[in-house]
């Protein structure tokens, strides 16, 4: 059952971060200039969930070679760090954003 919650979770999370990017990434393009319509938001989407699907692919392979040339817990931890990155990242940049947003930079 665990499992089984552990997905749905991460479903709704990974649906939360493709909806909440996708309007950025669209006035980005329409700011390079795309014309706003649906083969845009057919791109956004069709780019967003080829990047997120190379990302479970890539990552499944990697931690299957990890886990062969080390153990478990050497791969997870490489992980865990990679996540945690990750992270900093990602609020780093809406932090340094949202300052550039109220400052009008």
């Amino acid at each position: 059952w665990l499992m089984y919650l552990a997905n749905a979770l991460f479903g709704v999370g990974l649906a939360m971060a493709e909806i909440s990017a996708a309007p950025d990434i669209i006035s980005y393009a329409t700011s390079r200039g795309y014309k706003r319509g649906m083969s845009l938001n057919g791109l956004v989407s069709g780019l967003v969930l080829s990047f997120t699907f190379m990302g479970g692919v890539g990552g499944a392979v990697l931690g299957g070679v990890l886990t062969d040339s080390y153990n478990f817990r050497i791969t997870t931890t490489v992980f865990t760090f990679a996540l945690f990155v990750q992270v900093v990242l990602v609020v780093s940049v809406t932090v340094v954003g949202q300052c550039q947003a109220d400052t009008g930079a």
